[in-house]
């Protein structure tokens, strides 16, 4: 990573009288020094050495905002016109028709607010640089289309986000939060695979979020499962990403969402293809049917069948959202499986508070300390973010 506070700092530093003081009794050119064994020494490497098929390739694109800074501070148009070349191949081979980053979505957000951020100083090099050559000129042209099509992948997001500005936990995504919309909405990422429907504002926003998307990188076993908003909060959700956490297999897993497990056994998410040099996995969940609210009704229908094709005949969802009251929604779960022998309906309340449910038919208490571990299995507290253990007992205090 190559943090912009350095530019900065320099650039702020860069006419004073200590640095010239400093290369008197140094007996050589200090500024020079700097710019030309740091900053030129690590933008020289990326403009000769990265090609820009790898530089898009990464979901960590900071580095390459910092390099449009370094081009403007020091007035290396041969910088802008690396940039150029690179935001153009983002723009073209890297994002969806969304406008969005086929990554999980905390990858997908950042990506784009980096790169809109290296669109930006990319265009602002022109604020003090002249455009004067065509090929700066027609990179000063784009770069404001650029910024306009990356921050539309940016408002596109923004429009599924859970109304408090959190994005839903699908994939591998933290609790970063933008500003709140405080209201419900429908929104859908067609090409990316991600749909809300929603209504309502304030303490009577209610949204359902659920994931469809294919398999790539920070992508997870969570195709059909859905996430509720309602009440001021996230009352049903799923496990969230914390990078090097022990336990963090479990979050990988369908069973630590709210959907079905089939046979105990995790989503087989099918075989990938090696696309623009990494692998890519093509096994989404179908959209059947989307209406984002009709008089109170909103639907999603959901075929996830394939990527659970090494368990399902049939795995079918449709969820029904009925608004016409925002002082009593509900949803209605219609979810059809075959396959397997064993089904396992998980519903997942919020991870940041305890949550009471109630239960319309008797309960009776299981006493054993991990009831739901089977046969021969038993628990082995996970160590670490790779810990393999039977996630089934994490289920304790079950009736």
């Amino acid at each position: 990573e190559w943090n912009s506070a350095e530019v900065l700092a320099f650039d702020a530093i860069y006419d004073s009288t200590a640095l010239t003081t400093l290369s008197t009794e140094k007996g050589y050119d200090v500024r020079a020094h700097i710019r030309d064994n740091l900053f030129f020494n690590i933008g020289d490497y990326f403009k000769n050495r990265v090609p820009i098929s790898l530089a898009i390739n990464t979901n960590l694109s900071g580095p390459f905002s910092n390099f449009a800074l370094v081009a403007r501070a020091f007035n290396r148009p041969d910088y802008i016109t690396w940039m150029g070349d690179y935001l153009d191949n983002t723009i073209n081979k890297k994002l969806t028709r969304d406008g969005v980053l086929v990554e999980g979505i905390s990858y997908s957000d950042g990506y784009l607010n980096e790169n809109l951020e290296g669109a930006e100083n990319t265009r602002d090099y022109f604020l003090t640089r002249p455009a004067d050559t065509p090929e700066l000129t027609a990179i000063q042209t784009a770069t404001t289309g650029y910024a306009s099509i990356i921050q539309a992948g940016l408002d596109r997001w923004h429009a599924v986000r859970l109304p408090n500005g959190q994005f839903p936990p699908f994939g591998d995504t933290n609790f970063n939060t933008s500003t709140a919309r405080n209201a419900g909405n429908s929104a859908i990422l067609a090409a990316y695979g991600h749909a809300a429907i929603g209504a309502g504002s304030g303490a009577q926003a209610v949204q359902l979020n659920t994931n469809l998307s294919t398999e790539s990188n920070h992508m997870r076993a969570d195709v059909g499962a859905f996430t509720l908003w309602a009440l001021g909060t996230e009352l049903l959700g799923n496990v969230r990403y914390f990078n090097g956490t022990p336990g963090r297999q479990f979050g990988e897993q369908i069973l630590s969402h709210n959907a079905v497990t089939i046979d105990r056994s995790n989503m087989s998410r099918g075989t990938g293809w090696n696309v623009g040099g990494r692998d890519h996995v093509f096994t989404p969940g179908h959209l059947m049917l989307y209406e984002p609210g009709n008089n109170g009704l909103a639907v999603i229908e959901i075929d996830a069948q394939r990527p659970y094709a090494n368990k399902a005949s049939r795995y079918q969802r449709i969820l029904i959202l009925n608004t016409a009251d925002l002082a009593r929604p509900y949803l209605i779960d219609v979810f059809r499986v075959a396959g397997g022998t064993t089904h396992d309906y998980t519903l997942h309340g919020s991870i940041r508070y305890d949550q009471v449910g109630e239960s319309s038919f008797t309960l009776t208490p299981n006493p054993a300390t991990y009831p739901l571990l089977e046969g021969s299995e038993t628990w082995s507290e996970p160590t670490s973010s790779g810990s393999s253990f039977p996630y089934y007992g994490f289920f304790r205090n079950v009736s």
